[in-house]
């Protein structure tokens, strides 16, 4: 009996602190929280009205082609406008009147200097080990 008069009262007691808390939380969920409206749905637009016939078939396609013939003329342009502006950096880096022109033109030069002393050093070198050639076989004869 003892057990059950316990059963009941773990019962009632945890019952008694769900409730609390429930009136807990809905006391907290209304202070400084303002409830959002309710969202109002526009109007939809009326329908169109039905003239008889149906869709203009030829209409369409008339407007389909123009726009196709639109693209491809704004195609053409930008393509158009695309060659001219590479043709006009080109000229600006080729011109001598810009900046880069003799820029290149100076390193040109210093490449073609650097070349010529290059061979230069490498005949000198050659000259060099073929004295020192002609020496070693003269001294070597003795």
């Amino acid at each position: 009996m003892k057990t059950i008069n316990n059963q009941l009262s773990v019962i009632v007691g945890i019952a008694l602190v769900l409730g609390l808390a429930c009136v807990g939380t809905r006391a907290e969920d209304t202070t400084g929280v303002t409830v959002p409206k309710p969202r109002i749905k526009p109007e939809r637009p009326p329908r169109p009205e039905k003239h008889g016939k149906g869709v203009n078939v030829t209409e369409l396609k008339e407007i389909i082609q123009n726009f196709q013939d639109q693209k491809k003329e704004f195609l053409r342009q930008q393509k158009e406008q695309q060659h001219e502006g590479r043709g006009k950096v080109r000229e600006e880096l080729t011109s001598a009147g810009t900046a880069v022109g003799p820029v290149r033109q100076e390193l040109k030069d210093s490449i073609n200097d650097a070349k010529r002393q290059a061979r230069e050093q490498g005949r000198k070198l050659l000259e060099e080990q073929k004295e020192a050639a002609k020496e070693n076989n003269g001294h070597k004869r003795d």
